[in-house]
Formats: structure tokens, sequence, C-alpha cells
């Protein structure tokens, strides 16, 4: 991969399509992202930007809250999602309060222009996070906020703290998959000469990022016993697509031996079979005041 892809972000490559995930991630917890929405304070006539819009889930909730005399902008560097946050928006009924821009953050060049900036699970994937909220401060009207809903934080993101009798091994193994999911954050910032390592919190980057009042929102979707059709698509496609031979490196030889035993060893879907589970997952935003 050329250096260049990475210039400004932690995206594998600038086509990565895993809109299947983001489809089951909105569909799974749409309700209580909305909740979230819902205590911002989006109003009619408002002027927002969505960095990282994926397919255009949270896009059209918010053309709908600031409609009719509202505008929402949203960026898209992967070009498969940005295929379907457009079509997504069409047949919405909100497609002209919607401007789709095929770009990342650091290629719009206005400044005090919009009156909430929303980043859904987006900061970590910034070359430079840091960097990232800065430019969005740029952005931002006097009294503007930025809402961030942190992914640097696996349990922000996780689908769940597990219950059961092998809670302790689920553990280890999720920490696993966390684990190589960060080693790997590093070492594409190492490839791109990046040698700062923001392993601070989410609010104490926004304060580097002179925000100066942090203001939090946090909605909990739950589940118990046997999973919802749309959840288990969650926990299906992101165990498939992130406990492989390269997390189990960061297990314990036992653990592995454990794995190794599973009917489809790249995989932790033994896991979604019992009945007994317990699924938290506490969805939490961070509001931060120009």
């Amino acid at each position: 991969m050329k250096k260049e892809v990475y210039a400004k972000s932690l995206y594998e490559d600038n086509a990565t399509d895993y809109s299947d995930l983001l489809e089951a991630v909105g569909e799974a917890f749409r309700e209580s992202i909305r909740q979230i929405m819902n205590r911002i304070g989006f109003t009619n006539g408002m002027k927002v930007l969505d960095v990282g819009a994926g397919i255009g889930h949270d896009l059209i909730d918010i053309a709908a809250a600031v409609a009719p005399d509202g505008m929402v902008t949203g960026l898209e560097i992967a070009e498969p999602h940005f295929i379907k946050a457009k079509r997504n928006a069409e047949l919405s009924g909100h497609s002209a309060k919607i401007r789709m821009l095929h770009c990342d953050l650091f290629s719009l060049d206005q400044s005090k222009l919009y009156d909430i900036i929303w980043c859904n699970t987006t900061i970590a994937c910034f070359l430079d996070p840091l960097e990232g909220l800065v430019k969005m401060n740029s952005l931002l009207k006097e009294g503007g906020k930025v809402v961030v809903i942190n992914d640097l934080c696996p349990m922000h993101w996780l689908p769940g703290i597990l219950l059961g009798q092998d809670r302790a091994r689920e553990s280890r193994l999720y920490s696993a998959i966390f684990e190589n999911l960060k080693q790997h954050r590093r070492m594409r910032r190492k490839e791109c000469g990046v040698a700062i390592q923001h392993d601070a919190s989410c609010a104490g980057l926004m304060q580097l990022a002179d925000f100066h009042r942090l203001e939090s929102r946090t909605a909990v979707a739950e589940e118990a016993g046997q999973l919802s059709e749309p959840l288990m698509k969650v926990m299906q496609l992101f165990l498939q697509r992130s406990f492989s031979d390269r997390t189990k490196k960061y297990l314990s030889e036992e653990d592995r031996k454990f794995v190794n035993k599973i009917s489809d060893p790249d995989s932790a879907f033994y896991l979604l079979k019992r009945r007994d589970l317990h699924i938290i997952k506490p969805i939490t935003s961070l509001i931060g005041y120009r």
C-alpha cells in the first residue's frame, strides 16, 4: 500500500467495503444512537457536518432533525460507503437536505461554518486523532460543538460484556482482538512516519484541541438471553473480521489450544450459540464546545 493512502487516515485503503458490518450496526443500535441525537439539540436551520458518514444512517436522521431549513454535509473517503450513502440518502426522502462529499476532513478549507460536527466512531481512524479534532474545531461556528462517539476505548464499540461460564476466557479473547487492532494502528502510524502515540482518553485529546467545555451523553443497548437477529449479525461480522491468527498471538498457550478446538478456528462463533448471554453496549458521546 502506498504511503499516500494513509496521509490522513488509518483506513485499510480508500476502497475497503465493510458496509455489511455498518448496515448491521446501524440496525442493531439505531435506537440508542437516536437517543443521543435527541439530547444533542439538533434544530431546524442548523448546518451540520458528519465526519465519516459511512453508509448514511446518521446522516439521514440528522437531516430529518434540521429540516426544513437546515443542511447536513457528509464526508466519506471509502468509495463503497460513499456510493451507498448517496443511494440511501436519495431513498430517504431527505436528499434535498443532504450533501455527500467523497473526501476526507482535511480537504475542507471552510472555517467557522458549522453549528454541529458529528463524528461517530471515526476518531481512531485518523492518522493523528488530535490533528483531526483541531481541524474540526476550526470548522465550527463560535459557540458550535463537536459530538464524538469514541472508538479509542473498546467498550464504546465492543458489542457487549459477555457473561456465563466462560466469562474469563471470553474476556481474554476480546482483549486479544483489541490488542491486535491497537498494534495494527500503531504499525500504520509508524509506516507513515508519525512518531506520536495518542493513547490519551478522547476527553484529553479534546481538551488539547482547545474545546473549552466538555459534556457527555450515554445511551445503553442491552439484550439478555438469546440475541436478536440484528445483534447476532453484528457479533458474527465483528468476530469474523477480527478473530484471526494475528489475534491469537496475543493469547496464552492454553487459550490458543482452546480456540484451535473450535470447528471454525478462525472465528469465535461458538460464543453466540449459548442462550445465557447478557450483552451490554454503552454508547457514549463527548460534546466539546468551541
